[in-house]
């Protein structure tokens, strides 16, 4: 073999060499863009889920603040109810207190010729207001008319409320400013009385 055609054999055997490490190489070079392709897919899924997280994170968090704000509204609104309840107990208990100290009295009875005839009405709950209204009756029982001589209210020191005179019917409304025993009195005294009166009797007292 001439020297030229050793030269050109081993030229073809070290080109073939290159041919081969150059494929080699393009396909290394593939297979490390194909693996960098699916880590900058990876990153970019990785990035968008810690998107997501962050997004519902945030969400749970606003969630949170708002919660803490009905909370405390709610915390509020229950402080007002409760505060609402026990005022409207008060006012409850106050009016049951006033209910049963209320007074309310339908009398009838008689009061004989020449009689004083006391009615007494026993008052707790002070102040408040003592009125009423009554009528007598004289001509059924014989009488030549229904007057009574006099008719007075007194209190438990026996300071005059209120008064009238020769009639047969009065309404009455004094202020009650101490507890004790109040005295309605009726007269049917007099020279001229020969016959009783029936008297009817209506009396309410109502606290303040």
């Amino acid at each position: 073999m001439s020297k030229s055609s050793l030269a050109a054999a081993v030229l073809g055997v070290v080109a073939a060499g290159l041919g081969v490490w150059l494929v080699r190489c393009n396909t290394r070079l593939s297979e490390q863009a194909s693996e960098m392709d699916s880590l900058k897919a990876l990153v970019e899924t990785q990035r968008v889920e810690l998107e997501s997280q962050r997004a519902v994170v945030e969400s749970q968090r606003l969630d949170l603040a708002r919660l803490g704000t009905n909370a405390n509204e709610a915390s509020q609104r229950v402080g007002a109810l409760v505060a609402e309840k026990s005022s409207i107990l008060l006012k409850l208990q106050a009016f049951e207190a006033k209910q049963a100290a209320r007074i309310l009295k339908h009398e009838e009875f008689t009061v004989g010729p020449g009689e004083l005839h006391p009615y007494t009405l026993a008052v707790d709950a002070v102040p408040g207001v003592l009125f009423g209204s009554w009528r007598a009756s004289g001509t059924s029982s014989g009488g030549a008319d229904d007057t009574l001589v006099g008719f007075r209210i007194t209190d438990p020191t026996d300071a005059l409320l209120s008064s009238t005179g020769n009639v047969a019917q009065w309404k009455f409304a004094v202020r009650v400013g101490d507890p004790g025993t109040y005295t309605f009195v009726f007269d049917n005294k007099g020279l001229m009385r020969q016959t009783a009166r029936k008297v009817f009797l209506d009396v309410t007292y109502l606290p303040d």
